[in-house]
This record gives C-alpha cells, structure tokens and sequence, in this order.
C-alpha cells in the first residue's frame, strides 16, 4: 500500500525499482511486483498486483512520487545509523520483529 511506502515501514519494492531505474535510465515502469521463486527455482507468479492505495492502480506522477519518497527516507535512515541514531522505535510491525522478546519499547507501552 501506498501508505506504508510513505511512512517509511514498507521500502523494499520502491528501493528496488530505484535501483533498476539508476541503471536503466531510459525506461518507464509499467508496474512493480514481488515475485515469489519457490523451492527449486520454480516460478509461481507475482506476491501482489501493481502498486496501489488499496482501491486503485495509481497514476504515473504518484508512483514517481512513491519512488522519491522511499529514496529520501532510505536517505535519512541511512544518514541516523551512520551518525550512531540506532534508537529503537515503535512501528505497526512490532509483533513480526525478531528483537520483540527483548523490546525495549513494548515492555514501555505495557507499563501504560
């Protein structure tokens, strides 16, 4: 979802597509898509359809407007961790994190 690349919890895709538009200046994405490669280099079809708000495709100008966002985000987070800002902070994803039995940040919100 669209929102997710803005808040910064979900970049993967859009650092990709960067990435492959850094080296292949002269093209223009059609969609984005994760594809899943199963055991035995099988193929078996894109994860999730073209990038969307939920509802519908999205245009041109808000997909390179997705693209710049991920970029400078990547950029700052980038920025903290080499200047030592390696604080934890709380996301949506908190029960997927593999640190979530040692969490600083839940064990907070609990005492609340």
């Amino acid at each position: 979802k669209t929102d997710n690349v803005k808040d910064g919890t979900d970049l993967q895709l859009m650092i990709y597509m960067n990435a492959l538009l850094s080296h292949f200046a002269s093209s223009s994405p059609a969609s984005a898509e994760y594809m899943l490669i199963e055991k035995d280099n099988e193929f078996s079809g894109p994860v999730s359809n073209k990038i969307s708000d939920g509802k519908k495709t999205i245009s041109e100008e808000e997909f390179y407007e997705l693209l710049n966002s991920a970029k400078e985000t990547a950029k700052n987070l980038t920025e903290n961790m080499l200047s030592g800002n390696i604080a934890p902070t709380e996301c949506a994803n908190c029960q997927y994190c593999n640190f979530n039995g040692v969490c600083s940040i839940k064990a907070n919100n609990e005492e609340e």
